[in-house]
């Protein structure tokens, strides 16, 4: 566990996360508060579980709350939205799973409730040698007007990554 305060821009911070094991899989946690000037303060918490099957398919499940989400001006006046969102609930699920010792594939999903938000993130990697790797994959949003992903555009990408 641990605990922090700091600072980001005006806003006062402070948090504390946790991690444990439970039945073979990863617990996690996280709370900030933030103390927001000439505005009404709010916290965020998150919690999510992991686990990792004998066959090395993967799966997490997580909960994202927000008790003060942004008015959509306010939303569209930020140029890095951080963790900010229009909603109070987000859902999130990845699964993944090695098809070889080379080659994984992953499926990241985040659902928003008020207004059916989601996004899909399907990608996949292979490993050239020890140490270069080649992925790709995409990230699609329904776009749903209202929901939290009104706004993101769709995208497709490649990328190469040496390690050293």
């Amino acid at each position: 566990f641990s605990i922090l305060c700091g600072k980001s821009l005006r806003d006062r911070i402070i948090g504390g996360d946790f991690a444990t094991t439970i039945f073979d899989g990863g617990f996690r946690g996280e709370i900030l508060s933030h103390f927001v000037p000439h505005k009404k303060n709010y916290y965020q918490f998150i919690l999510n579980y992991d686990y990792t099957f004998k066959n090395s398919f993967y799966v997490l499940i997580e909960y994202f709350y927000n008790s003060g989400p942004l008015k959509k001006s306010e939303f569209l006046q930020l140029i890095d939205r951080g963790t900010s969102t229009l909603t109070k609930h987000l859902f999130g699920l990845n699964f993944g799973y090695d098809f070889t010792p080379l080659l994984r594939g992953d499926l990241y999903i985040i659902y928003g409730p008020k207004n059916e938000g989601l996004f899909f993130h399907p990608k996949i990697k292979y490993s050239i040698m020890q140490n270069l790797e080649l992925g790709g994959g995409i990230q699609w949003f329904n776009r749903k007007k209202g929901s939290e992903f009104e706004f993101d555009h769709h995208l497709g990408f490649l990328y190469l990554q040496y390690y050293f």
